[in-house]
């Protein structure tokens, strides 16, 4: 599924035709004015992005830092230390809230993210800096491992770029208040939690799984959270979690990111490559559970 998902977003991606001026490798990469990350369209291309963006903000101290993401994630950039200076997009990568610098170096975490190729031919980067693979970039990046963030701390350490292994994103007050308002709306006062998705909370359930905490359901008829409710309270309603279980990708993105206990349940192998490699059956999410509870969080 994995494979599929890959070569439908080669499908999506446009062929970058575009002539680059020469460069010297590594001295192109030394010194930039500035530099710009490319996030995609949603949680599961967002959040390498971010990560990259962290490791690039302690090693350029002097460049000038900017984002490109989809404006429905742009409160997920609020995380990292420094909020870079954000470019949204709505429908297309290449029609931007602003333009991004000319000369700039312009960097994407991800192999396969549809959008690049738009934003290289709307601006005038220097080098397109993505993992190998990328028709979109003139500097492709080989890495060893498959999984993030270790595919970004590689991508970091190729470049010369020291990663930033130990970072973990820090959710806003703001964020983190909205959260509480949704849980909690009377006394914004929230005890402990587990957060499910409906469908992994249905199984629990069912196989009548020790739940030590309150379970919130992420989504369904008896969802504790609204439908319309934006990425960035996502995100700190994640955080705020002592543990998350869901067949939900963008849930499963978030809570390793967030570096929260997550158990997930993937039956069509189409979860983003993130931490360890979700169970794809009933027994196998009853073990992880069972362990993460052994475990203790």
């Amino acid at each position: 599924m994995n494979l599929i998902r890959r070569l439908a977003r080669k499908r999506m991606e446009k062929r970058v035709e575009r002539s680059w001026n020469t460069f010297r490798f590594p001295e192109a990469l030394a010194d930039p004015a500035s530099v710009t990350v490319f996030c995609g369209p949603d949680v599961a291309s967002t959040w390498p992005g971010i990560y990259l963006s962290c490791s690039l903000q302690k090693h350029y101290r002097n460049a000038a830092h900017h984002m490109i993401i989809q404006e429905t994630m742009t409160d997920l950039a609020a995380a990292l230390p420094w909020e870079p200076s954000v470019h949204t997009w709505s429908s297309s990568p290449g029609q931007l809230s602003a333009p991004i610098p000319e000369g700039t170096l312009l960097f994407s975490a991800s192999r396969d993210v549809p959008g690049l190729a738009e934003v290289v031919l709307a601006g005038s980067p220097i080098l397109s800096i993505a993992p190998a693979g990328s028709d979109s970039a003139n500097v492709n990046v080989r890495i060893n491992s498959e999984r993030y963030p270790d595919m970004v701390y590689g991508m970091c350490e190729t470049l010369g770029i020291p990663p930033d292994r130990n970072w973990r994103p820090s959710v806003p007050v703001r964020l983190a208040e909205a959260a509480s308002a949704i849980l909690s709306p009377v006394s914004h006062r929230t005890l402990p939690y587990i957060l499910a998705s409906s469908q992994v909370a249905d199984i629990l359930e069912r196989r009548r799984a020790e739940l030590p905490l309150r379970l919130v359901i992420a989504d369904g008829k008896g969802s504790d959270i609204p439908p319309d409710t934006a990425q960035g309270v996502i995100m700190a309603i994640v955080s705020g979690a002592s543990a998350v279980v869901t067949a939900r990708d963008d849930l499963w993105v978030h809570a390793n990111a967030m570096g929260v206990p997550v158990v997930g349940y993937d039956r069509r192998d189409a979860f983003q490559p993130w931490g360890n490699k979700p169970s794809q059956g009933e027994t196998g999410l009853m073990e992880e559970w069972s362990g993460l509870l052994r475990k203790g969080w």
